[in-house]
């Protein structure tokens, strides 16, 4: 099926499946949960800890606009507040909390586990390519796997986080993929002439609140 007769949804599924890219890892030194609006990634850093992936989690965010509206705190507190409502021991967690964009939040958060060899990226699932390819630039030398809650493209996540945002949010993303390697913010990634597509129709819809 050509994606120029694809419906909204049909062209939001194919960037919402690109955007979740899964490597999996049994060990690593540590997970880092990547703040937003999302609380399921701190529910499934949990998850992670559980399994015995990592015996440290780092949860990051600082207080921005949207971690106001959504919780009144920093992400990475709010994240911390569900991660010990579900059971991880205080003494598990460490909040990176002075910094907003991503990359800061990696580089600080990598701080808090030394020496450090490995780590477990855990965002949103339609932030998790963006966030892999950020940390991967940010820090090359270590190994880099990410996870994310498993979750439909439908799923409502918050009550004032609509399905036309999420959409928002994706083009956004695939737009930073393309022009953020440039100038080698985050690492190359290999876009497939589908996904392009799909990016280009909804473009073309009027998606476009989270492009510059």
């Amino acid at each position: 099926m050509k994606t120029t007769s694809m419906n909204i949804t049909e062209l939001a599924q194919v960037l919402w499946n690109y955007h979740q890219v899964i490597i999996k890892s049994s060990s690593v030194d540590v997970i880092i949960g990547v703040g937003s609006y999302d609380i399921q990634t701190a529910l499934h850093c949990a998850e992670l800890y559980y399994k015995k992936v990592a015996d440290t989690i780092v949860f990051t965010g600082g207080l921005g606009d949207p971690s106001v509206r959504q919780w009144g705190k920093p992400d990475a507190e709010a994240f911390t507040d569900k991660a010990i409502e579900l059971g991880v021991p205080w003494d598990a967690i460490h909040l990176e909390t002075k910094s907003t964009s991503l990359n800061k939040q990696i580089e600080n958060a990598l701080q808090f586990v030394k020496p450090i060899s490995s780590a477990m990226l855990v965002a949103q699932p339609n932030a998790l390519r963006n966030a892999l390819a950020t940390a991967e630039i940010t820090a090359p030398d270590i190994k880099w796997f990410s996870s994310c809650i498993d979750r439909e493209l439908t799923e409502p996540v918050a009550f004032n986080h609509t399905f036309e945002d999420l959409i928002h949010e994706m083009v956004g993303d695939i737009q930073k993929l393309i022009e953020y390697s440039k100038i080698e913010a985050l690492t190359n990634q290999e876009i497939p002439k589908k996904v392009l597509s799909a990016y280009q129709e909804l473009i073309k819809k009027g998606f476009t609140k989270h492009c510059v």
